[in-house]
């Protein structure tokens, strides 16, 4: 077979896929094996003397301070025995002096590496006292007396403020660890330790009975609304010591009361998924989402009040994916949606009052993919839809409920009801405005109950699909 210019074979295999490749692969392997070896053993002391600073400091300073000395200990020869006269004249200076000066350069050799030292020991000597000062806050913040859980919180916030973010984490991660102990919710006395009942039962011959007992917090509520407080003074735009950034774990934890009005969740991981808000009332009013990933996936609004009134969303992620709002009233009237990604998908309405009224869509995207409007009402009225905006209810499922949309104004971006299923409920867009944008209505999953809308059959405004009024039902192919 020819070969081309540059004395390859036309339509040769790639080596990957040559067998005589791996067979020569593996040859070279075994004549490197030892090379590989010693690799193996100096990657592993390198990650040894990772986790061992002090002992690395150290290392370095000896080195330094033999070779130093070597260096030093030549010269000396030299100006001893008369090689080297330092390029100075007869009676400039005297040996004595040269090896004056020498002394005093190992001398100042050997200070350095003392400092080089005496810094990596304080160090270590810092860590061991904030771990012990951590310990101490930590244990604290666990007794059963309020007051010395008042106290426990105000050592970890001074702890973490005194600190490096690498620390602050530690000590924000104990307060929002008591948040997620168990907490009956609705200032109820919350259990200190775990709960073992009464049991009674026959064992053979006898009768066994196992008795536990276990203390209260009569004022747990009020922790932990102080926890919410300490956390949120830090989350504020003109916070001397900010804690943005920082991550936030509440996953699970059931709150009933809190105030994070004005927080800047400006990065990091900030978790409410799974919690519970079950009462009271708990405020992100004026929050602004401006970075980071916020997660209230799976969380439950049972009752009380939520309100996320005038926040904004400007950038990163915030997903509602999978939360139920079943009681209570739960508000983003006047919210701010200009930028980045806020999901409510597969979002489930079954009860209570929720507010979109007033809202903003002016960018970013926002979707309710998969939504499910059971019951209670969910209100979009006034709201303005408008420039950049992505708006998804697709596949969103209306079977109960009211969903007004009463002055709302569709003046620019997308909005999308694309395969919808209307089935039951009141959605109304009699009041609404069709002006701009695009507005989808294709492809319905079911029209038992179509919405209100503001025109005849088959004259929909010009920016709404389809063309003809209204939508054919679409029923996928299993």
């Amino acid at each position: 077979m020819g070969k081309d210019s540059e004395g390859r074979v036309p339509d040769a295999k790639p080596d990957h896929e040559n067998p005589a490749f791996w067979r020569r692969w593996v040859r070279s392997l075994k004549k490197w094996g030892p090379l590989l070896w010693f690799h193996k053993r100096l990657k592993k002391l390198h990650e040894q003397l990772e986790q061992s600073p002090l002992l690395v400091a150290s290392l370095w300073a000896i080195t330094g301070a033999l070779v130093a000395f070597g260096v030093l200990w030549i010269l000396i020869g030299f100006v001893m025995h008369g090689f080297w006269t330092w390029g100075l004249g007869p009676g400039d200076t005297t040996r004595a002096d040269a090896v004056r000066t020498v002394l005093t350069m190992i001398a100042g050799v050997g200070g350095i590496i003392y400092l080089t030292i005496a810094y990596r020991r304080q160090r270590g000597v810092e860590a061991s006292d904030f771990m012990n000062r951590l310990e101490n806050a930590a244990r604290q913040l666990g007794s059963s007396d309020p007051m010395v859980q008042y106290a426990g919180i105000y050592a970890l916030e001074a702890l973490a403020d005194e600190n490096a973010t690498e620390r602050k984490q530690l000590c924000v991660d104990v307060l929002c660890a008591y948040l997620r102990l168990p907490y009956q919710g609705n200032g109820r006395p919350t259990l200190l330790k775990e709960v073992v009942e009464k049991h009674a039962w026959t064992d053979g011959r006898r009768n066994v009975e196992e008795i536990r007992t276990h203390q209260l917090r009569p004022a747990d509520k009020e922790v932990r609304l102080t926890i919410i407080r300490t956390i949120s003074r830090h989350l504020q735009d003109d916070a001397s010591k900010t804690w943005s950034g920082l991550d936030l774990d509440f996953t699970g934890a059931v709150i009933d009361g809190g105030d994070f009005s004005g927080a800047v969740f400006s990065g990091g991981k900030v978790s409410f998924s799974g919690a519970k808000f079950s009462g009271g009332k708990v405020s992100f009013s004026g929050a602004k989402f401006s970075g980071g990933q916020v997660n209230f996936d799976g969380a439950e609004f049972l009752g009380g009040k939520v309100t996320f009134f005038g926040a904004q969303f400007s950038d990163g992620e915030v997903t509602f994916f999978g939360v139920r709002f079943s009681g209570g009233e739960v508000s983003f009237s006047e919210v701010q949606f200009c930028g980045g990604e806020v999901s409510f998908g597969r979002a489930k309405f079954f009860g209570g009052k929720v507010s979109f009224g007033y809202a903003e869509f002016s960018g970013g995207k926002v979707t309710l993919n998969g939504a499910e409007f059971f019951g209670g009402k969910v209100s979009f009225g006034r709201a303005r839809f408008s420039e950049e905006a992505e708006v998804s209810f697709g596949r969103a499922k209306f079977s109960g409920g009211e969903v007004p949309f009463s002055g709302a104004k569709f003046i620019g971006g997308e909005v999308s009801f694309f395969g919808a299923k209307f089935s039951d409920g009141d959605v109304d867009l009699s009041d609404a405005k069709f002006s701009g944008g695009h507005v989808d209505f294709r492809k319905p999953a079911a029209w038992d109950a179509p919405p209100r809308v503001p025109w005849d059959d088959g004259q929909p405004p010009v920016n709404v699909l389809p063309d003809q009024w209204p939508p054919t039902v679409w029923i996928p192919k299993e």
